[in-house]
């Protein structure tokens, strides 16, 4: 110890790289990255939002808030994401359902 100070052991390069934030997904606004956010927390998968800053000044790709975790939970978070994605085609089954009822009424 030197100087009353004690030093810290460094991450290893494994450590570093699993530790780097990389972007997961865009979304379309600040309100669905904050609920993904806090879904992938209910996981144990912590998350950032980033670029709300642009989100406000601009519109389209370069304004959408970005939802990042660390490189090492990154194929459990697209997991996650796919998994909870809906099916393909789940547009077309509400607007098939929403007039089904429309005709029985």
């Amino acid at each position: 110890m030197r100087g009353g100070f004690e030093q810290e052991p460094r991450p290893t390069a494994a450590e570093a790289a699993a530790s780097e934030m990389v972007e997961l997904t865009r979304t379309s606004d600040e309100t669905s990255a904050s609920i993904l956010v806090a879904r992938l927390a209910e996981e144990g998968i912590p998350a950032v939002i980033t670029g709300q800053n642009a989100a406000r000044l601009f519109s389209g790709v370069f304004g959408l808030p970005s939802v990042e975790v660390r490189r090492g939970d990154l194929a459990r978070a697209q997991e996650f994401l796919q998994a909870s994605a809906p099916p393909p085609g789940w547009e077309d089954q509400a607007e098939a359902a929403s007039n089904d009822e429309e005709t029985e009424s």
